[in-house]
């Protein structure tokens, strides 16, 4: 268990580093180049995207160590303290700070869903196939839908609706990514006979390029919380149900945790940190204070 926590949360800090030095080389790109892969290569040309990327690959080789000993709901929930990292960096970054009312929203998303962390780590077993193909239709299916709505969603939620479908995507991956760990704990060999390694190289494919259009498309702040919050609430399904996770929540605790989750991203989303970006800050000043 202290390897799982530990592992988690280095990872949580690779990927918050990883999601500022993104955003900020994504917000440059040219928006023509929105949900192609030629965004990729043109992010590929700059270096700070680059360390972005390693930063990235770091976080997922210590989130892989973490499933390969913990269950897949409490390492996904332990990710988002990232969170807390990403979001007062990019501030400081651009020379501003966090509210108090900004702290509040952040804490409540992550209170939310530490809620829903309670998962028995010895408990659960990989889906069946036709387990997989529910597992994919739950994620991949509604992330689809997100990005074709999102060209119709306006500046503020156009990010939102590409980082909800993002975090789809990386929950499938997150899935797919527990079964491949177990695989590499029976040796290299028996998982590269098996398909699922190379199903998530394709699925991480798409989630890379949502997630970097997701960023283009906003401030960190409009992007990141939601971003944060999909991916380890489709694991919460997905672990308990397809997983065969313990997941020892009350319907109480449950319900108290979704409202805190809802509550977080309103909260975010109404800040200045989001306004800012899209010119819905009629002060420049305030521009200045909260842009991420």
């Amino acid at each position: 268990m202290i390897l799982t926590v530990a592992a988690s949360i280095a990872a949580a800090a690779c990927y918050a580093v990883a999601s500022l030095l993104q955003q900020e080389a994504a917000a440059a790109a040219p928006g023509e180049r929105s949900l192609r892969l030629s965004l990729l290569t043109h992010l590929a040309g700059r270096p700070r995207w680059l360390l972005g990327i390693v930063a990235d690959l770091s976080g997922f080789a210590l989130q892989l160590t973490a499933l390969a000993s913990g269950s897949l709901v409490l390492v996904q929930a332990l990710l988002v303290v990232g969170l807390l990292l990403a979001l007062p960096l990019g501030a400081a970054r651009a020379g501003g700070r966090m509210r108090g009312v900004d702290w509040l929203g952040a804490l409540a998303l992550c209170g939310g869903l530490a809620l829903l962390t309670e998962a028995d780590p010895e408990s659960g077993r990989d889906p069946s196939l036709a387990g997989w193909i529910v597992v994919g239709l739950f994620t991949l299916g509604p992330a689809l839908l997100l990005m074709l709505d999102s060209g119709r969603a306006g500046t503020v939620g156009r990010p939102m609706r590409l980082a909800a479908a993002a975090g789809l995507v990386w929950a499938g991956t997150a899935a797919l990514s527990k079964t491949t760990a177990d695989l590499l704990a029976d040796g290299f060999g028996a998982a590269v006979g098996t398909w699922e390694p190379y199903t998530l190289l394709v699925v991480a494919l798409w989630g890379m390029v949502l997630n970097q259009s997701a960023f283009q498309a906003g401030s960190l702040a409009a992007s990141l919380p939601t971003l944060t919050a999909a991916e380890p609430l489709a694991c919460a399904v997905i672990g308990p149900v397809f997983f065969h996770e313990q997941l020892n929540a009350s319907p109480a605790r449950t319900a108290a945790a979704f409202l805190a989750i809802a509550a977080g991203i309103v909260v975010l989303a109404r800040s200045p940190l989001v306004l800012a970006f899209h010119g819905d800050e009629p002060s420049d000043q305030a521009a200045g204070r909260y842009l991420v």
